[in-house]
């Protein structure tokens, strides 16, 4: 979730992905009803047992998926380990993938956006939420990244919001996946609380949120009004605790789409607007509306 000023040339990139990829004449989920998402973790690993190196143990996956279901809790969205594989054979470890695969260590996680190996690796996305643990040299180079539902043209990024019909043809671009760095997920930054941090920020990602923050002052442009909105070249690359925001004043920043403190992350959360917009997105965008319906 915490990156160093390399941020800044990416988020270009990011923006490509931004998904919305949607029209509002299709069935949207009953409010009342939680959401299910089957999700499953690919561990690459060199050939380690289970607990040593890449080969993280169970149990910090079984964590993380408890650590997605009390933060997604009052969005009606939770997560499941997925029970059965691609091919419709159940799991021996559900959620769980484990694949030795030599590979080394790339200097920046968006160096894997492209990999093919990821590419070929990765279930169907209709079907399941797929994480890939993978080897950053260094976390100031990204610890999580994630693309947006789909890629629409520029000018079509308001249409979800107007409800007409954008073009979903290009929805399969890169690597339909969320990326995080496995010493990460292990806790070995920050050991207290960072992987508690970076997996809830990319799915939301994953779910058409984004950032509250942008290089200039634009008035809800994240598309939520109840969010803080700030620049973030004002703001030390968003690194400052308190937040000066564009209305004027100040925030001791709470938002698990901003760039948090390890002091800030233990009381991060989403908003309504956030909430409701996901959902929105789970019931409208491509391949989104699919995966809500996954029974793997």
């Amino acid at each position: 979730m915490k990156f160093k000023i390399t941020f800044v040339k990416t988020l270009a990139i990011c923006m490509i992905f931004i998904c919305h990829s949607c029209s509002l004449d299709k069935e949207i989920i009953d409010p009342s009803k939680i959401i299910e998402i089957p999700i499953v973790f690919h561990v690459l690993h060199d050939g380690t047992q289970v607990g040593v190196g890449k080969n993280i143990v169970t149990s910090r996956i079984s964590q993380q998926v408890a650590n997605l279901n009390t933060h997604y809790l009052n969005a009606r969205i939770q997560f499941r380990l997925a029970s059965i594989d691609e091919n419709g054979n159940k799991l021996s470890e559900p959620g769980i993938n484990r694949l030795r695969i030599p590979y080394s260590s790339k200097n920046s996680i968006f160096d894997y956006q492209k990999d093919p190996i990821i590419k070929d690796l990765i279930w169907d996305p209709n079907d399941y939420l797929n994480v890939v643990l993978v080897d950053v040299a260094s976390y100031a180079n990204g610890g999580a990244f994630s693309p947006f539902p789909s890629a629409p043209p520029r000018s079509n990024l308001t249409s979800f919001l107007k409800g007409t019909q954008s073009d979903e043809a290009n929805d399969y671009i890169d690597n339909r996946c969320i990326l995080i760095n496995y010493k990460t997920l292990r806790g070995d930054v920050d050991q207290s609380l960072w992987n508690v941090a970076d997996l809830p920020h990319e799915i939301g990602h994953y779910f058409g949120l984004l950032h509250n923050f942008g290089y200039k002052c634009i008035e809800d442009a994240d598309w939520c009004d109840d969010t803080y909105n700030y620049n973030i070249n004002e703001n030390n690359n968003a690194r400052n605790e308190i937040k000066v925001l564009c209305n004027g004043q100040t925030k001791d920043a709470d938002n698990i789409m901003d760039y948090l403190s390890v002091r800030q992350i233990r009381t991060m959360r989403f908003t309504t607007c956030q909430n409701n917009y996901m959902r929105k997105c789970l019931s409208l965008c491509f391949i989104l509306r699919n995966l809500n319906k996954s029974m793997k």
